[in-house]
């Protein structure tokens, strides 16, 4: 069993790529209760099982060894 955690989730756009992999499990970690709750409505809607997600800090999330492989994505900034 792969697992893979994904560090700033935001609306789920880069799990949404993972899921085409066969990892058993997809977690993120997002700080933003607003985002993670998008992110958790719209992999339901999609109906996809392996997705979870965690609306915590990455500082005191303690379960990175429980996963395979992590990414940190960002949010991109617009320019004024």
């Amino acid at each position: 069993m792969t697992e893979f955690l994904i560090l700033v989730v935001s609306k789920g756009g880069a799990m949404r790529c993972m899921t085409k992999f066969p990892f058993s499990k997809i977690d993120g970690i997002e700080i933003s209760d607003i985002l993670s709750n998008i992110a958790t409505k719209n992999f339901e809607k999609l109906n996809e099982l392996r997705v979870e997600i965690k609306n915590i800090d990455a500082i005191a999330f303690s379960g990175y060894r429980d996963y395979d492989f992590f990414i940190f994505t960002t949010r991109f900034q617009k320019k004024s």
